[in-house]
């Protein structure tokens, strides 16, 4: 009898160490099972950022070529290289602008940005002036009604007076026949001198 129950209680001693060791089992394997996913997770974090090199020319204190982390703007790049100069003209670039690597920043000189719109061949406040002269200015013998609208307090009815009279008279001799236009005084007329040519 001692005896029977010796074995039943192995028995259960046995089963116990069973289900404590298959339950370490389970641990153990479920902690396995997560450790890839961890890895996973690790590798698909995004890299720090990157470096990039621009070259950085024109109106700046120390122009060159400059490495800097990526997200820098083209502000980090002018400032890196010393800042504009008393005549750089950074009004005209895009200085919130994202910089790429490889990319050439030159930072103008306000003169020459002024002088854009006549490089162009146009004036300012003659977004049409015709370039046929050579020097940007409207011809008074062969301008039309649209060119010569473009000109400072010259409405419609004025370029259609000046096309008459000249059709009428003959080409304009010089610069201040077209005074002999009715309309057109001193005052008009010097407001647009040196923007009109009979060559």
């Amino acid at each position: 009898m001692k005896k029977r129950r010796f074995c039943l209680i192995t028995t259960h001693v046995r089963r116990f160490a069973l289900l404590g060791c298959a339950m370490v089992i389970v641990v153990f394997l479920a902690s396995c099972s997560q450790s890839p996913q961890i890895i996973l997770e690790e590798s698909e974090s995004p890299a720090g950022p990157s470096e990039v090199w621009v070259h950085v020319a024109g109106a700046v204190q120390l122009p060159g070529l400059y490495k800097l982390p990526g997200g820098s703007r083209v502000a980090d790049a002018v400032n890196l290289a010393g800042g504009p100069t008393y005549d750089g003209d950074t009004d005209a670039l895009n200085l919130a602008a994202l910089l790429k690597d490889g990319e050439k920043v030159v930072v103008p000189i306000k003169f020459l940005s002024a002088l854009q719109p006549f490089a162009s061949g146009m004036l300012p406040g003659v977004p049409n002036a015709s370039p046929s002269t050579g020097t940007g200015k409207i011809n008074l013998n062969s301008a039309n009604q649209a060119e010569l609208e473009n000109l400072p307090g010259i409405g419609e009815v004025l370029a259609q007076r000046i096309i008459d009279y000249r059709t009428q008279r003959g080409p304009f001799q010089t610069i201040e026949d077209i005074k002999e236009v009715s309309g057109i005084g001193d005052k008009r007329f010097e407001a647009i001198r040196e923007l009109i040519t009979v060559q």
